[in-house]
């Protein structure tokens, strides 16, 4: 077998199959266990190459197109490799095996580090291939995902979501030159559901990267209220088996939501309000069980301004909502488990559940409804799109706030009709739950996609009572007045509510708790700073064997310091620095394919070093203000609880 190849030549060693399913039960264990059972195609023909390496056609339109050269099937896989750019896909998504030639060639060049990602169109055609030719060089990748048969696109978004991070940093599409004729119409589609998909991944990456540090801020801000207040656990699958209606803003919402100011309805089914939607619920006499929140900017505020007493309404906020949302809500209120706050917290922090995390407060929402045990799930005012050319239901916090601009020449729609028009590079056409044209634009887009794949997994039926917008895959549409009829049948248990203050003496420990986290951050901060003065001199010296070594040794004492006695310090910061991770992951990634040279390889790494470094210094001065502000919203909430007591 040739240097340069990973694939061996024409197998007669009957372990051959049983050793690349082996491997590809590591990455998708009931593919492997299907192919298994399965039996090669009949017309996938393997045969010898003049090279001596296996090849094979497929039977096609009555004639045999060739999956692999007849003649030398390694020079052609090096020449399908040579399509990609190496340094700027982290993802590679392969669209046919055939002889998996080109597969191997290409995890070959991508290194370690890549993601490969590999899609057969038929199931047999694979196994023919796993028993011709040793597959297992890539197979044994750690980065590798296999499908295989038809794909939807939310099968795409579900398998391909936890690798979003990769898929950002570029993405090449490579497809086997003979499987465009074989399979051409489901490769279209496939790579219509992956840009779908990278749109999402790009959309859930970028706001993750850019909104980091206001996150943190939020989190940090609202530390009173999740220290010391209540949180979810207490209404896990209070209403199990009740129906829950969620509810939107969106244009359609007149059409029904009438419905729920008959009390006889009311008080059948759980209501749980989107932020958005919590105005026009009230003022149409209407009081939900819940609304959810989890808008981290400050304007989403506008939502609660001038709210009545609500003692029979909770609030449900992820932490990382504006302080100023759980600061102004006039009622209950219950925080989700978050990562940051119990890293702060340390062993202060108390076992609080958490929900999926969502794009939008309609998906937390859902996921709310599932956490409580209702079945079925009904949605009114989902529309996803902008029908009859509006962007929100009448009696919005958004139509309030344009009050003032409405004249016999400014109405309510033409407003709507510009907000519209804003975004019309953004546009989408669609087609309605009737078949009709609409517009959607490129975030509802996405919120649509995630909606239909959360569906997809939900256990329970979920119903689109909407009446208006995108349809949606994986639901049951009915009209909101049959849904009532057929699944509101009886009073729901009541709401398990809260207490009203915060703990007093939680307040005192996390505050204590923040105190001795500065001071942990700032030291960690000194220590950073003195390693990154050490990779500079090592890159001076870099080819001095002695003065080296030394370096070596401060280096590893001062990471072990940073790592064992600031470790508590080190994780908090590192979960602020997910853009420095970021950067890093894509410079190990380019350092395994750009040189050969130990040297200059070496140098690469410490430079990439430094610069991680330097991350963690302007993460730490970050991790400080915000810490410092903590301090004394947790001061506030001890003054406001004291006098309360």
């Amino acid at each position: 077998m040739p240097d340069n190849l990973p694939c061996s030549t024409m197998q007669e060693d009957k372990n051959t199959l049983a050793l690349n399913i082996s491997l590809l039960s590591r990455h998708n264990r009931e593919l492997a266990s299907e192919l298994s059972q399965l039996d090669a195609n009949a017309d996938f023909v393997v045969s010898e190459s003049k090279t001596g390496l296996a090849a094979a056609t497929l039977e096609f339109e009555g004639k045999a197109l060739a999956l692999c050269s007849k003649y030398d099937p390694e020079k052609e896989a090096s020449r399908i490799a040579d399509q990609v750019n190496y340094a700027d896909a982290a993802t590679v998504f392969v669209m046919g095996v055939g002889m998996g030639y080109h597969v191997a060639e290409v995890s070959k060049r991508m290194g370690p580090k890549g993601l490969l990602v590999v899609w057969e169109p038929d199931a047999e055609n694979l196994r023919a291939s796993l028993e011709a030719v040793d597959h297992t060089a890539w197979l044994a990748r750690n980065h590798l995902v296999v499908m295989t048969g038809e794909m939807t696109r939310s099968s795409v978004q579900a398998t391909l979501d936890p690798h979003s991070a990769m898929i950002t940093q570029g993405l090449h599409l490579l497809e086997h030159p003979t499987y465009r004729r074989l399979y051409g119409e489901r490769i279209g589609e496939l790579n219509e559901y992956i840009k779908d998909t990278v749109t999402y991944a790009r959309t859930c990456v970028a706001t993750a990267l850019v909104n980091n540090a206001r996150t943190c801020e939020n989190l940090t801000a609202n530390l009173p209220r999740y220290a010391a207040g209540a949180s979810i656990n207490a209404l896990k699958d209070f209403a199990k088996g009740y129906p829950a209606v969620c509810v939107a803003a969106g244009p359609s919402l007149v059409k029904n939501v009438h419905l729920l100011q008959d009390p006889a309805i009311r008080e059948k089914v759980i209501v749980i309000a989107v932020q958005t939607a919590l105005r026009p619920l009230l003022d149409r006499g209407i009081m939900p069980d819940f609304v959810t929140a989890l808008d981290y900017s400050q304007i989403s505020s506008r939502f609660y301004e001038n709210l009545p007493a609500l003692p029979s309404v909770t609030l449900v906020a992820e932490p990382k909502a504006h302080c100023t949302i759980l600061d102004q809500y006039p009622g209950p209120i219950r925080t989700l488990a978050n990562g940051f706050n119990n890293t702060l917290l340390g062993d202060l922090a108390e076992e609080k559940d958490a929900l999926p995390a969502g794009g939008t407060v309609a998906h937390l929402s859902f996921y709310l409804a599932q956490y409580i045990g209702c079945d079925p799930i009904m949605f009114i005012g989902q529309d996803l799109a902008f029908s009859d050319g509006l962007y929100y239901a009448p009696g919005t916090a958004v139509h309030q706030v344009w009050s003032s601009e409405i004249n016999q020449h400014n109405t309510i729609e033409m407003m709507e009709y510009i907000r519209v028009m804003r975004m019309r590079s953004h546009l989408r056409p669609a087609e309605d739950h009737q078949g009709r044209k609409i517009y959607t634009d490129e975030q509802m887009a996405t919120y649509h996609k995630q909606f239909e794949r959360d569906f997809a997994q939900a256990e329970q039926h979920v119903i689109d009572a909407t009446e208006g917008g995108l349809p949606k895959a994986h639901t049951t549409v009915m009209s909101f007045v049959e849904a009532i009829e057929k699944y509101a049948t009886r009073v729901t248990p009541a709401t398990p509510m809260p207490e009203d203050e915060l703990d007093l003496e939680r307040l005192y420990a996390a505050k204590d708790q923040v105190v001795s986290c500065v001071d942990g951050v700032n030291e960690l901060r000194q220590v950073t700073v003195q390693t990154v003065e050490i990779i500079q001199k090592m890159m001076k010296h870099q080819k001095n064997k002695q003065k080296m070594s030394q370096l070596f040794d401060e280096l590893t004492e001062k990471r072990e310091y940073a790592m064992n006695e600031l470790g508590y310090a080190f994780n908090l910061v590192t979960k602020l620095n997910i853009m420095g991770a970021f950067k890093r992951q894509k410079l190990d990634r380019q350092l395994e394919i750009k040189t050969d040279d130990p040297y200059e390889r070496q140098y690469l790494q410490l430079e990439r070093d430094a610069e991680n470094l330097d991350w963690i210094i302007q993460s730490c001065d970050a991790a400080t203000e915000i810490l410092l502000q903590a301090k004394e919203r947790l001061g506030l909430s001890i003054d406001q609880t004291s006098v309360g007591v």
